[in-house]
């Protein structure tokens, strides 16, 4: 299992230990801290395995959805866009 956590130094706390300690129990564990603010997007995308093999079957496949701007730009301000808007299309390939 990998865990992927994108936190402000704040957010740190002994009950965060807490939780990797239930998550993971009396296994061994590899924790890696990275300033958040030096990942591209990319990288950001990619860092967790899960994340990672949902994106490539994400392109890999012969569906997607089609939206206009505007529900666009709220997905990207973390608004939630009107799904009645929001349509499944064949994808041309």
């Amino acid at each position: 299992m990998e865990l992927t956590l994108l936190l402000k130094t704040s957010e740190l706390n002994s009950e965060l230990l807490d939780m990797i300690k239930k998550l993971y129990k009396k296994k061994k564990v590899c924790i890696t801290i990275k300033d958040a603010n030096e990942l591209d997007e990319t990288e950001y995308l990619l860092a967790s395995e899960a994340n990672r093999e949902y994106l490539l079957n994400a392109i890999k496949s012969d569906e997607g959805y089609e939206f206009s701007n505007e529900e666009f730009d709220k997905i990207l301000k973390g608004q939630k866009p009107d799904l009645s808007k929001i349509k499944k299309v064949k994808i041309k390939k």
